[in-house]
C-alpha cells in the first residue's frame, strides 16, 4: 500500500491491486512512447509502430477504463482541449487549404486523447517514473542512432545535421527526464547513471544547434538547481552547496557553449537578430498580428498560416500561431490548459510536505514553463507529439498531487477512525 505525507502525518494513497493496474497502464504507455520515437523512426516500421501499438495499448487500457468509467474524475484539461478542437473545427469553412487543415485537426485531437487518457492514468498510478524513463530513452537512441556523423569534431561544424530540431527537442526531454528521475530515487549508482544521460542529452542538444531546445534546457537547469534539488533533499544546507554548484558549473558550460561551438554562434547571432531564420521568425510574428487583427473572433483556420501569409511556413510561435489561426476563444481555451495545471500543481504543493510529492510537484512546474516559453518562442507544441506526451504527464501530475492532497486531507482532517483500511470506492486514491 502507498502512503503520502503531509505536515499532519502520513495517510493511505491507493488499494495495492488497482493501483497495480493502473501502473501497468502507466508502464504501457510509455513503453508506446518509447517505440513510436525509436523503432518507429524508421520508415519500414513506421506504420506498424504506431497502428498496431494503439491497438495494443487500446485493448490493454480499455478493460481498466470501461469497469472504472463511472468512478473516475476525467480531468477539466482534456476536456478544454477537446473544446479547442471543437472550435478548430470552424476552421474549415474558411479554410482555403483543406488537406492541410485536416492534418492539424486530427494532431489538435491527437493532443486532446493523449492528454486526456495519460493524465487519467497518471492521476490514478502515480506512474510518472515509466514516462521519465522513455524521455530519457528516447533522447539516447536519437543520439546512439543519429545518422550523421557524431563527435567531439562535429560541434565546430557550421552546418546543421539532419532532423536538427527533434533531435534537440528529444534531447531536452532526455536531460528533463534524468533531472525529473533524480527525485525518485535515492541509490546514487543509479543516480550516476542519470548525471551520464543527463550529460549525454546536453551534448545532443548543442550537437543539434536547435537554439529552441538550448533555450529551453537553459530554463529547466536553473529553475531546477533551486526548485528541485533542494526541495527533494533530506539535508537542505548541502543540497543548497548542490545547487550553487550545478549552477555555476551550468554558467561555465554555458560560455563554453556560446563561444567555442556552432551552437553559441547561431544562439548568438539569433540574440541580435543578424542571422536569416532569426529576421524571419520575427516577420512572422509581425504577419501573425496582423492576421489576428483581421479576423480575431475565428481566425484564419488551423493550418492555414502559411497560405494566409504567403510565406508558406508555420508561425513558428505557439502563441502566434493558435492566435492567428483560431482567434481568441482558440487562445483561451488552449492556454487555460495550462493555467488550470498550474494553479492545481500550486494548491497541492502547499498541502503535501512530503519530499517526493513536492518534487514532483516542482518538476511538473518547471515542464509547464520550458513549454509555454519554448512554444511561445521556438516551435507550435499543439502539433508535436512528444510534447502531447509531456503536456499530458504534466497535467496527470497537477490531477496526481490535488487527488492526495484532497484524501490527506480526509485522512488527518476529518479522522481517521471514520475510514477503513480501504475505503469504499479509494482503490487507485478515488475519492470517498
Amino acid at each position: 500500500m502507498s502512503w503520502g505525507q503531509t505536515s499532519n502525518g502520513v495517510f493511505p494513497l491507493a488499494a495495492p491491486r488497482e493501483e497495480r493496474r493502473w501502473k501497468r497502464l502507466a508502464m504501457l504507455w510509455a513503453i508506446y512512447y518509447l517505440a513510436i520515437y525509436s523503432i518507429g523512426q524508421d520508415e519500414n516500421y513506421v506504420l506498424k509502430v504506431i497502428w498496431m501499438g494503439a491497438a495494443l495499448v487500446g485493448m490493454v487500457s480499455l478493460p481498466t477504463l470501461i469497469r472504472n468509467w463511472r468512478r473516475i474524475a476525467w480531468p477539466m484539461e482534456g476536456f478544454l482541449l477537446l473544446g479547442f478542437s471543437l472550435w478548430s473545427l470552424t476552421g474549415y469553412f474558411i479554410a482555403s487549404n483543406q488537406d492541410m487543415f485536416a492534418n492539424y485537426l486530427r494532431q489538435i485531437v491527437e493532443l486532446s486523447l493523449i492528454v486526456m487518457f495519460v493524465s487519467v492514468i497518471i492521476k490514478y498510478s502515480g506512474g510518472t517514473q515509466w514516462f521519465f524513463w522513455a524521455f530519457w530513452g528516447v533522447a539516447l537512441y536519437s543520439m546512439l542512432f543519429q545518422r550523421d556523423l557524431i563527435g567531439v569534431d562535429q560541434l565546430q561544424v557550421k552546418g546543421r545535421i539532419a532532423s536538427a530540431n527533434t533531435l534537440g527537442f528529444n534531447c531536452f526531454m532526455g536531460l528533463f527526464g534524468a533531472l525529473a528521475l533524480w527525485g525518485e530515487t535515492e541509490k546514487w549508482w543509479l543516480r550516476s547513471i542519470l548525471i551520464a544521460g543527463g550529460l549525454t542529452a546536453i551534448y545532443g542538444v548543442v550537437l543539434s544547434a536547435s537554439r529552441g531546445a538550448f533555450i529551453s534546457s537553459i530554463i529547466l537547469v536553473v529553475l531546477w538547481a533551486p526548485l528541485c534539488l533542494i526541495v527533494g533533499s533530506r539535508y537542505k544546507f548541502l543540497a543548497f552547496l548542490g545547487a550553487v554548484f550545478v549552477l555555476c558549473l551550468g554558467y561555465w558550460t554555458y560560455e563554453l557553449i556560446v563561444q567555442d561551438t556552432y551552437m553559441g554562434t547561431r544562439f548568438t547571432q539569433a540574440s541580435h537578430l543578424e542571422d536569416n531564420s532569426s529576421q524571419t521568425r520575427l516577420e512572422l510574428v509581425f504577419m501573425g498580428w496582423q492576421l489576428f487583427k483581421e479576423n480575431p473572433m475565428w481566425g484564419c483556420g488551423v493550418g492555414q498560416f502559411g497560405v494566409a501569409s504567403g510565406r508558406g511556413l508555420n508561425a513558428h510561435s505557439e502563441v502566434v500561431e493558435i492566435a492567428a489561426t483560431t482567434g481568441v476563444p482558440g487562445l483561451i481555451l488552449y492556454y487555460s490548459v495550462f493555467i488550470l495545471a498550474w494553479k492545481r500543481l500550486s494548491r497541492s504543493f502547499r498541502a503535501l510536505a512530503g519530499r517526493r510529492e513536492r518534487y514532483r510537484i516542482n518538476i511538473a512546474r518547471i515542464a509547464l514553463l520550458t513549454l509555454v516559453v519554448s512554444g511561445g518562442l521556438t516551435r507550435p507544441n499543439f502539433i508535436s507529439q512528444n510534447t502531447m506526451f509531456m503536456l499530458g504527464v504534466v497535467v496527470g501530475v497537477a490531477h496526481w498531487a490535488e487527488r492526495i492532497a484532497r484524501r490527506a486531507w480526509a485522512w488527518n482532517g476529518a479522522g481517521r477512525e471514520r475510514f477503513p483500511r480501504h475505503p469504499p470506492n479509494a482503490f487507485g486514491g478515488f475519492p470517498c
